[in-house]
C-alpha cells in the first residue's frame, strides 16, 4: 500500500535527546544535515523501507482537540511549509524531551527526516519520519597508518534495525509506528506520539478475525468446528460484508453468549476502537482469516489435521472406534483457484 520507488530524502536533521527524570537535557542541532547522495541511500533503503512495510495504520488523537497533539500540530506546520522543518524538529526534539519521564528511557539520538515523494495507495504525498536510536552498536573500521592497514573500533548507529520510529503522512490523519523497545517502556506511542488505531477495512477484518479465532478455539469438536467454519463461508460468500452482530449471531450456536462477550472485551482493549454489533467488516479482507481458522481441526483428543494450502478445507469427518483406537474418514473440499 506504501508506496516509496519514487521516494527521495528532502530534509534531515538530528538532536540528541536525553532522560528528563536524570535531569540529562537535550542536545539541538544548529542547522540541518547535508543530504549527500550516498548518505540518503542510506536513509531511504534502512529507515523508510521499514517504516513502508508496516500494515497497520494509526491516527494521532487528543481528548479534548487534536490541535492539542504536539506531534499533529509540529508534523501539519512542517507539510504546510517545509521551511519551517528545523523549527519544528527542534518543538519535537523538547516534547520528546518532556515525555521521557520513565527511568528506562534512555538517552539517544532523534533523527528526523522529511521525505518526498511518497505514495499512498493512489494519493502522491510527503512523509515525516521520525526515529529515536537509543542503542548503538560497535563496528570495525579500516584505516591507514604509514603504510599499516589497521583495524579501529568504533561506536555508532546502526543501520540494521530500528528501534523506535514513525512515519507521518501528509494526506489525512494517518501515522505508521515502530517500537522494538516497548518492553522497557510504552512512551513513544502513547505519550510521545499519542496515537491510536485506525479503524480501517483491514484493522476492522483482523478484529473480526481474531475473534473468530478465538471463538473456534472453544469448539473441541472437530464436527461442530466444520459446521462453524461453513456458516460463516456461506456467510462471506453471499455478502459483501458482515456485521460484527452477525458473526456473533452465528458463533453464539456454538459457543455460550457469555464466553463470547468475554472474548469480545478481550479484542476490543487491543484494538484501540469501539467493536459495537453494527461495526462492518469486509468479506474479502475477512477471508483470509476465516480460512486460516478452518486450517486446523482437531479429530480427537491430542489428534489435529493442519491443511496447508488455503484452497482446501475440511467438509467432514466421520469416526469410527476399532480396537485400541479409531478410524477417521475425512472429505476434503478444493476451492477452484484465485
Amino acid at each position: 500500500m506504501i508506496d516509496i520507488s519514487s521516494a527521495r530524502v528532502g530534509r534531515f536533521v538530528v538532536h540528541h535527546v536525553g532522560n528528563k527524570l536524570r535531569e540529562e537535557g537535550y542536545i539541538l542541532s544548529s542547522k540541518e544535515s547535508a543530504a549527500q547522495a550516498d548518505l540518503c541511500e542510506l536513509l531511504l533503503k534502512h529507515y523508510l523501507l521499514p517504516l513502508s512495510q508496516q500494515t497497520d495504520f494509526f491516527e494521532f488523537f487528543h481528548e479534548s482537540d487534536l490541535g492539542l497533539n504536539e506531534l499533529y500540530r509540529y508534523s501539519s506546520n512542517v507539510f504546510k511549509d517545509n521551511e519551517s522543518f528545523f523549527e519544528q524538529s527542534c518543538n519535537i526534539a523538547r516534547h520528546l524531551y518532556s515525555v521521557s519521564t520513565h527511568p528506562n528511557v534512555s538517552e539517544g539520538e532523534l533523527i528526523i527526516i522529511l521525505f518526498l515523494g511518497i505514495r499512498l495507495g493512489e494519493l502522491a504525498m510527503d512523509g515525516l519520519a521520525i526515529l529515536k536510536m537509543e542503542n548503538k552498536d560497535s563496528y570495525l573500521d579500516v584505516v591507514d597508518e604509514f603504510g599499516t592497514i589497521q583495524l579501529m573500533t568504533k561506536y555508532g548507529i546502526s543501520l540494521n534495525k530500528i528501534q523506535k520510529g514513525c512515519l507521518v503522512f501528509s494526506s489525512g490523519n494517518s501515522v505508521v509506528a515502530i517500537d522494538n523497545l516497548s518492553k522497557k517502556t510504552k512512551y513513544w506511542n502513547d505519550s510521545f506520539l499519542k496515537i491510536r488505531p485506525q479503524r480501517t477495512m483491514d484493522a476492522c477484518a483482523k478484529a473480526g478475525g481474531t475473534i473468530l479465532k478465538s471463538i473456534a478455539a472453544k469448539v473441541q469438536d472437530g464436527s461442530e468446528r466444520i459446521s462453524l467454519n461453513k456458516k460463516i463461508k456461506d456467510e462471506i460468500s453471499s455478502n459483501h460484508s458482515l456485521s460484527l452482530g452477525e458473526l456473533i449471531d452465528i458463533s453464539k450456536g456454538f459457543v455460550s453468549e457469555r464466553a463470547i462477550s468475554g472474548i469480545v472485551e478481550g479484542v476490543r482493549g487491543g484494538v484501540g476502537f469501539d467493536l459495537s454489533d453494527g461495526l462492518q467488516i469486509d468479506s474479502g479482507a475477512l477471508l483470509p482469516y476465516v480460512r486460516k481458522m478452518a486450517s486446523k481441526i482437531c479429530i480427537a483428543k491430542g489428534v489435529n489435521i493442519v491443511v496447508s494450502d488455503h484452497l482446501v478445507s475440511i467438509s467432514d469427518v466421520s469416526i469410527e472406534p476399532r480396537v485400541g483406537g479409531f478410524r477417521a474418514i475425512i472429505d476434503m473440499k478444493v476451492e477452484e483457484g484465485e
